[in-house]
């Protein structure tokens, strides 16, 4: 639980604490160790890790994925899903337009994915390791069926 002052700062004071944080972070997100590195000297690993399921149960709501599968994949209550499905629907928010475009771009990867890896390394392609071909196979079905890649 947060434990915040019962006073609180002057409107100037805030807007310039909220600037701070904003140019502290965006110089922190060169690439993703520096980030980490920097979310994890200020937030404890459990913060961390409800933040990040946070944001993947948005990105999983915005591709229409069931609430059940939500749960199960996320280890989520129902509760939580419905949360965060009505942040969703907000579209005052960012977050669901920068989904959106992940989403977007994800599904581009996907196409082209399936497409060359697919076709021309499926198994029973002469050349074609078989064991791992069929292992590539199984692993992008369930990534499509959990939604996660």
């Amino acid at each position: 639980m947060v434990r915040l002052n019962k006073i609180p700062l002057p409107h100037e004071k805030q807007e310039k604490i909220d600037y701070l944080l904003f140019l502290v972070i965006s110089k922190s997100i060169s690439d993703k160790t520096t980030f980490l590195k920097f979310i994890s000297s200020f937030i404890s690993p459990k913060e961390k890790d409800m933040i990040a399921k946070r944001v993947a149960i948005m990105y999983l709501l915005k591709r229409n994925m069931p609430t059940f599968m939500i749960c199960s994949v996320l280890k989520v209550s129902k509760a939580t899903v419905a949360k965060f499905a009505l942040l969703v629907e907000d579209n005052t928010s960012p977050l669901p337009a920068i989904l959106t475009q992940l989403i977007n771009k994800r599904d581009i990867v996907d196409l082209l994915e399936s497409v060359l890896v697919d076709t021309l390394l499926q198994p029973g392609m002469v050349g074609v390791n078989w064991s791992l071909a069929w292992e590539r196979k199984k692993r992008r079905e369930k990534n499509r069926k959990e939604g996660l890649l």
